[in-house]
């Protein structure tokens, strides 16, 4: 893993990724998953506050 991969990309896509259009789609979509949930490819964890604790 190259220097860009290990501390440039993960900024750079937290950044674009955690915008409020983007997390406005979150807050539609990531509370509507049910039962046991695998989030694949999980990143920096961006979805996990979205999700019910239930």
């Amino acid at each position: 893993m190259g220097f860009y991969d290990k501390y440039i990309l993960p900024k750079f896509l937290n950044c674009a990724c955690g915008t409020k259009p983007i997390n406005y789609q979150r807050d539609k979509i990531v509370p509507l998953a049910k039962g046991i949930v695998l989030d694949i490819g999980i990143g920096s964890g961006l979805n996990i506050p979205f999700y019910n604790k239930s």
